[in-house]
Parts: structure tokens; C-alpha cells; sequence
């Protein structure tokens, strides 16, 4: 029976995904991303620290959910904290939040005053923060775990496989869960924060068909970043 949902848990996480693991950018949904009409930019050149990771261990590896069927592990991901540092940044980007934003190549922790300075011969401001929660889960469907372990015991690898294909018609509970807490917009020249917060983007709901639980995650991420940016727009006044 294991190896049967080893086989169905790779369909899952691999479905419409080949040339290797996809990026969290590449899964990324950029519907309904664009630059505001008439929205002007804030006036700051942006420097985006990677998140320090403050996520529970076993969230990292896909366990501690009792009720997942597949969740969500960083093996799943080429470069976790570097492919979520450039989607923070592309989003930023795609909406034109800011004058300029690039990448940073060091945690948020590594933001010290001297790093402060440094950065104040390039840039007018660091985003720094926490990532505390990352996850999708496909649950558990009781009679689909029935089905699949007949199909494994029937048919083997073959008869997994074909019941992957059924099971892709059903309708299955899943969940997505991003939190980015502790944000600051920090201001290079004072140190000060221009903004700061938390943003959390949750769903659990029905859906059909064979869903990837690194999809969910970025699902919700995009939700987190989309706060994010709407709760960055307060910076515009300060910044003028």
C-alpha cells in the first residue's frame, strides 16, 4: 500500500510538470497582476531581504498534519528561500509599487546597521521579515485510499496508475496556508520603519481533479503578497 500512494503522491506532485521540479515563480499565477492606471509609484529604490524562516520543522518536511494525504516539503522546491524572494520581488515589480526593487542575497536577520549603510549607497529603503507559515495539503479521501490500495494490490505500479487518472475526476478536500509576519520597510538613511506589519493569506475547500500541494502553497502565497502590496501603498505618503 505504500508503494501505492508513493506512486499516486508523485503523480500528484509532478503532474504537468516535466524538465524537473517547477519553481515557485514558474507555478505562480500572474492573472490579475499589472500595473493601476493612473497610480503613480512610490519614490524608493527597494532592496528585498530574503525571509528568515521561522516555520515549524515539520512543515518543512510535509508532516505533522495527520490528515494529509501530501503536503508540501522544501525538497519539493530546487531553492525554497531564494525562489520566494524572487516571487516577492516580480509581484512587486509586475504592479509597480515602487521606483526600483532588486533582490537581496542575505537574510533579513543578516540587516544590521552597518549592512544599513552599505545599502544606503544604492537604495532608499529594505524590505526584511518572516516567512512563519508555508504549506498546501491534498487530504485524505478515505474511499480513494481504499481504491488506490485495491489498485495497488491488483495491478500494481500499472493499476496505480490508472486509478491516478480515475481519481483525477474527484473531488478532494485541499489546503493552502502562507504567513509573512514581522514585516518592515526599513528607511536606509534613519533605520526607521516606513511601514511594517503582517500579511496571511488561508483556504481550505473542495476541489476535483489531481491538485499539487506546492501549487496550493503558492496559491496562497500570491494572497499574502497581494496584502502585502496593498498594505504597502500606506508607505506613499510617508515617502513623498
Amino acid at each position: 500500500m505504500k508503494i501505492a500512494f508513493g506512486i499516486l503522491a508523485a503523480v500528484l506532485l509532478n503532474s504537468g510538470c516535466g524538465g524537473g521540479p517547477p519553481t515557485i515563480v514558474s507555478m505562480y499565477s500572474w492573472e490579475g497582476i499589472a500595473r493601476e492606471k493612473n497610480v503613480q509609484r512610490i519614490p524608493l529604490r527597494v532592496i528585498v531581504a530574503k525571509l528568515d524562516d521561522l516555520r515549524p520543522e515539520e512543515e518543512k518536511i510535509g508532516e505533522g498534519k495527520g490528515k494529509g494525504f501530501v503536503a508540501t516539503r522544501d525538497k519539493f522546491f530546487k531553492d525554497f528561500h531564494g525562489e520566494l524572494n524572487e516571487a516577492v520581488v516580480k509581484h512587486i515589480r509586475e504592479v509597480g509599487l515602487f521606483l526600483d526593487v532588486q533582490p537581496a542575497s542575505y537574510v533579513s536577520s543578516e540587516v544590521n546597521e552597518a549592512r544599513l549603510r552599505e545599502l544606503g549607497q544604492k537604495a532608499d529603503a529594505v524590505l526584511v521579515g518572516n516567512i512563519s507559515h508555508f504549506y498546501g495539503i491534498v487530504y485524505r479521501d478515505l474511499a480513494g485510499q481504499e481504491r488506490m490500495m485495491n489498485a495497488g494490490i491488483m495491478g500494481g505500479p500499472f493499476g496505480v496508475m490508472i486509478m491516478a487518472g480515475i481519481e483525477s475526476s474527484v473531488t478532494k478536500e485541499v489546503e493552502g496556508h502562507v504567513a509573512l509576519t514581522e514585516v518592515k520597510l526599513l528607511d536606509l538613511k534613519s533605520g526607521e520603519a516606513l511601514w511594517q506589519g503582517s500579511v496571511e493569506s488561508q483556504f481550505r475547500r473542495e476541489q476535483k481533479g489531481l491538485p499539487g500541494s506546492s501549487e496550493l502553497a503558492v496559491e496562497a502565497l500570491k494572497g499574502a503578497i497581494t496584502k502585502l502590496v496593498s498594505q504597502l501603498r500606506d508607505t506613499k505618503t510617508k515617502a513623498d
